[in-house]
């Protein structure tokens, strides 16, 4: 079995050299509501590439809403 190292209060090294700790793969999020808003920023771009237009269609109305229900702005996102 191989055992996680502690080399630091960050950072957890792998004695075999494999693994990472989680911290550096995931972004640090202010908020759910801000990862809940980028997941459906990415969602309607793969969705609009793959032409899906009715997905386009409710995953825009989910993001309106979800604007509406935290007091954002209707349509600001990361990606525009």
């Amino acid at each position: 079995m191989i055992m996680p190292q502690q080399t630091s209060e960050n950072e957890v090294a792998v004695s075999a050299g494999r693994g990472a700790p989680a911290e550096h793969f995931a972004p640090q999020v202010a908020s759910p509501e801000k990862a809940i808003e980028l997941m459906l920023d990415y969602a309607i771009m793969e969705a609009a590439e793959l032409r899906l237009p009715v997905l386009v269609y409710l995953l825009r109305m989910a993001q309106l809403e979800l604007s509406v229900v935290t007091g954002g702005t209707p349509g600001a996102s990361a990606f525009r």
